[in-house]
């Protein structure tokens, strides 16, 4: 693949590259009010489909609650031709491009198959390199994990929150009394995270009684 095309936005299909076998073709996300958002990574080989709705097909992977990666062919015949993921290892890479303040994400990759349900994706590390054809140009890897939610208690830290959509990335299942909830108003912000899919600001959300918890 070439350097030399501008970076722009996702969704104009011209500048989106033809998915590998193992690449995430459409981010879907399931807001609480509204249609669901679609970010396209890629374009399957000769344009065939891509699902770009939120349900339980056979070519989902969750990131979250209301977060599905989508791919071109069924995740089950992908987790059969891939290794299985290691404990710690890398599961997952997402290649961007980096020119001055934009950025183009290029690829987001299966490196193992992870048998976890439900999964975390936890940021593993991150990589980068200079491009010589265009000094301009700066090319970043960030790897994932794919590692086990273990239980936690009530009032316990559970997972960190989307400030724009709210949607959760848990770290640990609450048990059957509670949810991962937060207060708007009460919790506090954290930032320099890395999630899958986001960076930016996040609220805290505890294992709250479900009596008490915030209904979104």
């Amino acid at each position: 693949m070439g350097f030399g095309y501008e970076l722009s936005e996702n969704s104009d299909e011209e500048s989106v590259d033809i998915c590998g076998r193992f690449d995430a073709c459409n981010i879907v996300y399931k807001p609480y009010f509204g249609k669901n958002v679609v970010e396209k990574l890629c374009l399957c080989p000769e344009r065939t489909f891509c699902p770009a709705t939120y349900d339980n097909d056979n070519r989902s992977l969750s990131i979250n609650a209301r977060t599905q990666m989508k791919f071109c062919v069924p995740v089950k015949e992908l987790l059969n031709e891939l290794p299985e993921c290691e404990v710690g290892g890398k599961a997952l890479e997402i290649t961007k491009f980096y020119y001055i303040n934009q950025i183009k994400n290029i690829s987001t990759k299966l490196l193992c198959g992870c048998a976890k349900h439900p999964v975390y994706w936890r940021h593993h590390s991150r990589e980068g390199q200079a491009v010589p054809e265009n000094e301009k140009l700066f090319k970043a890897f960030d790897y994932f994990e794919c590692a086990d939610l273990r239980k936690c208690n009530t009032d316990e830290f559970c997972g960190l929150a989307r400030t724009d959509y709210g949607f959760i990335f848990q770290r640990c299942t609450c048990n059957y009394t509670d949810d991962c909830r937060y207060y708007v108003e009460e919790t506090d912000i954290e930032e320099n995270v890395e999630e899958l899919f986001y960076n930016e600001l996040f609220y805290k959300a505890h294992c709250l009684r479900k009596e008490t918890a915030v209904d979104w």
